[in-house]
């Protein structure tokens, strides 16, 4: 009896241990989540994480990424990114906020995961029927966390009035949001290229090979015209950079992000343990070091300029970080503490580039000589004209110097025949038109019967053995009313020596040529 009660005790025991360990196992997969999206771009359908029934939304809970939890601890973005000088005017606007565009959570479908903010998710999502045109719209929704405090979620969208507030082109625009219960929704223009910072760097190549200097010229304005209407509305900008603004499908940048920059550019950013400050884009008067901790001092439209000639050399330079060679420290001490100094930046025959860092040295300059947006912007303006026109002309002078090199006057006796069926000579035709060869056909006869004509080179040259081609279509002047063939879907025209191809007649020269420059 002894053995059995021994036997049937560490049978219990055994029994219990492995119910612990497979209980502990089941708890640490499910602990787990969900960390990668292997999700269809396109298709994305069925994966609707929007709950239409609102009343038992507090069942659905979305867990963090670990290691983006950790970057966020111990310093937060400088927030609201945007904001408006009359913060009374700023706290209305976030109170009416909650009524702007309700849209129904249903009808947004998540597609993928675009990255993590201070206040929660960033996702890409499709909405639907939320313009009359179409009825799906690739959107991006930005959901705060559904354990948000009141003061969290005021500041959340007061983050976001701003892009309700303006109706810009080159602003970001705020399209809906779902705040009748938690987590809140908002819904804002999706942005194909992504961020100007990212495409800048990514497409480096092909910007070269585009036009030189236009495309970058336009982005430079569109960013000059969005910060101006950011200083006309009385709003200033905490954190200017490329990295903070968008490149839409049409290739138009607008000013806003969607709260990830933080995440996507943590290089760009000074930990000083509570703030996380962009500190290679501020001006020296906008941070002090205070009690051994570099803070935020103020925002000005004068320090918002500053940045903005960093962001003119970003753009230039194809999104290379300012001060690159420099350690965070380094700037610190050097550039702001010691001697505030501006980006040395790298020579250049370039005219455009020449003058494009001239105002980004007036950016640099001492806060109360800085030029204001609208200088700039109407410099920008004036540049990117000056340097479309001479593009322009360019083009034409090339193409009017290709088009008029070889131009000949060639002789034409045309026979045509009337009803009668008596020829008669009509003129002789004055064609000017460019072969890309040294010489010309001389002596064509040409014959018209009824709607057919016919016309024949009886001597000439050409000088390539490659294929003739014309630039643009001959312009033929004749000196009489009657038209020849004046029926174009008959001006039909045949070789009457087709088995000779025109690339293998070259110096057969037999008759003399009734032929002059031009």
């Amino acid at each position: 009896m002894i053995d059995i009660a021994l036997l049937a005790g560490v049978a219990i025991v055994i029994s219990s241990v492995l119910l612990v360990f497979g209980c502990v196992c089941h708890l640490f997969k499910r602990g787990s989540g969900f960390t990668t999206f292997e999700n269809d771009l396109e298709g994305g359908f069925g994966n609707t994480v929007f709950s239409q029934d609102t009343s038992d939304i507090s069942q659905v809970t979305f867990e963090t990424i670990p290691d983006i939890l950790a970057k966020t601890v111990t310093a937060t973005a400088l927030r609201p990114r945007i904001s408006c000088t009359n913060t009374e005017i700023q706290k209305q606007s976030a109170k009416h906020l909650t009524s702007f565009k309700a849209f129904p959570r249903s009808h947004l479908t998540y597609i993928k995961e675009m990255g993590v903010g201070w206040f929660g998710q960033v996702l890409v999502s499709e909405a639907y029927n939320m313009v009359t045109s179409s009825r799906s719209t690739r959107v991006v929704v930005k959901m705060m966390k559904d354990d948000a405090n009141s003061t969290e979620q005021q500041l959340f969208l007061q983050d976001l009035s701003v892009y309700r507030e303006m109706d810009h082109p080159n602003v970001l625009k705020l399209l809906g949001q779902c705040t009748e219960a938690s987590p809140f929704l908002t819904i804002v223009e999706y942005a194909s290229m992504g961020d100007l910072k990212s495409y800048l760097r990514k497409e480096r190549q092909i910007v070269k090979t585009m036009k030189d200097g236009i495309v970058r010229m336009q982005f430079l304005t569109d960013m000059a015209s969005g910060l101006q209407c950011l200083h006309v509305n009385g709003y200033l900008h905490h954190d200017f950079a490329c990295r903070n603004c968008v490149v839409m499908s049409n290739m138009t940048v607008k000013i806003g992000d969607y709260g990830v920059a933080e995440d996507h550019f943590r290089e760009d950013y000074y930990d000083n343990g509570q703030d996380l400050l962009p500190i290679r884009w501020m001006a020296p008067e906008s941070i002090s070091l205070t009690n051994s901790i570099w803070q935020v001092t103020e925002f000005t439209k004068q320090s918002n300029m500053w940045s903005f000639g960093v962001a003119m050399f970003e753009v230039t330079e194809y999104g290379h970080q300012p001060y690159k060679d420099l350690t965070d420290e380094m700037v610190l001490q050097n550039m702001i503490k010691a001697y505030p100094t501006s980006i040395e930046l790298p020579h250049t025959d370039d005219p455009i580039k020449s003058q494009l860092y001239q105002m980004m040295q007036l950016c640099w300059q001492d806060s109360s000589h800085r030029p204001q947006i609208e200088e700039i912007h109407a410099q920008l303006q004036k540049i990117q004209s000056e340097k479309e026109a001479a593009d322009e002309a360019e083009f034409e002078r090339k193409w009017a110097k290709m088009s008029t090199r070889e131009a000949r006057v060639v002789k034409v006796e045309v026979h045509a025949s009337d009803i009668s069926g008596i020829k008669h000579n009509v003129v002789d035709d004055i064609c000017a038109a460019d072969f890309n060869s040294n010489s010309l056909p001389t002596h064509i006869n040409a014959d018209e019967k009824g709607d057919n004509f016919n016309c024949e080179i009886v001597s000439g040259s050409i000088g390539h053995d490659s294929p003739i081609s014309t630039p643009n279509r001959p312009t033929v002047h004749r000196s009489t009313s009657t038209p020849v063939g004046s029926n174009k879907d008959s001006n039909k025209v045949s070789n009457s020596q087709p088995s000779t191809p025109l690339s293998s007649v070259k110096d057969t020269n037999k008759v003399t040529r009734s032929q002059q420059s031009q």
